[in-house]
């Protein structure tokens, strides 16, 4: 049998938490702007990379932190991809071989 006390405390607890809902403010959110701003009206002068690469075909492989660190520097040092580094390597070991 349950006791009286613990069924009291109960009730009294869901009884104030019910009440959180008369403790909040409702604030309006305010009139609506009669005009756009200034950003909204400008045209979109966001860079774009209109570079097409044609390249569809996706690898993945596990290197070493250090390799991989090395590889993201020279691509942005290289303003390229970090795929054309290694096609560039690529084509460069392939010369070295003949």
């Amino acid at each position: 049998m349950p006791n009286i006390d613990t069924n009291r405390k109960t009730k009294k607890m869901f009884s104030q938490n019910n009440n959180w809902k008369n403790k909040i403010k409702r604030k309006g959110l305010g009139n609506a702007p009669q005009e756009a701003s200034q950003n909204i009206q400008a045209p979109e002068l966001a860079p774009r990379d209109n570079r097409f690469t044609g390249r569809n075909k996706r690898i993945a492989f596990t290197c070493r932190p250090e390799f991989a660190e090395e590889l993201r520097k020279l691509a942005y040092e290289e303003n390229c991809y970090q795929i054309e580094i290694l096609e560039k390597a690529l084509e460069s070991y392939k010369q070295k071989k003949k």
